[in-house]
C-alpha cells in the first residue's frame, strides 16, 4: 500500500471501506477521501467503513462511516458476515484491529474490539 500521508484537502480523510466480494469474501480497501462512497465504484456493494491509522507495527481501524454504518466484519452474536478478508499486501501489519470507540487505548484491546488479522485469507499488490 501506498502509505498515506495526511490529505492536502483539508476535507480528506484517512477512510477505509469493506466492499463485499463473492463467496462472502470482503476487500480492504482504503483511501485519503472525503466520503467512504468515494472509495466504491460503481455497481460495488459496501459493508460498512470507518478511519484507519498507522502506528510502527499496527494497523488501527476505528469508527464507522456515515454513509455505510459500522463495518459488518462480525454480526450482533460476534457470528462472521464473510469467509474471510482481501486486505492490501502492504497494509497487513503485525498486529491489525478494529475498535469502534476512536479513542482506543492501544495495545489494549477491549471487548468489542475485533483482531482481524486471523479474517485475513488473500492480500494483493495494489496498482
Amino acid at each position: 500500500m501506498k502509505k498515506f500521508v495526511v490529505a492536502v484537502n483539508s476535507d480528506q480523510y484517512r477512510k477505509f471501506i469493506l466492499e463485499k466480494r463473492e463467496n462472502l469474501l470482503a476487500e480492504l480497501r482504503f483511501g485519503d477521501v472525503s466520503f467512504h462512497k468515494n472509495l466504491l465504484k460503481e455497481g460495488e456493494v459496501c459493508l460498512g467503513g470507518g478511519e484507519f491509522e498507522f502506528t510502527e507495527d499496527s494497523l488501527i481501524l476505528f469508527g464507522e462511516s456515515s454513509d455505510f454504518g459500522r463495518p459488518r466484519f462480525i454480526d450482533e452474536n460476534r457470528d462472521l458476515h464473510m469467509t474471510g478478508l482481501r486486505c492490501p499486501e502492504d497494509a497487513v501489519m503485525s498486529k491489525m484491529i478494529y475498535t469502534f470507540k476512536k479513542d482506543y487505548c492501544y495495545p489494549y484491546v477491549g471487548r468489542e474490539d475485533i483482531d482481524i488479522k486471523p479474517l485475513i485469507k488473500e492480500t494483493f499488490e495494489e496498482d
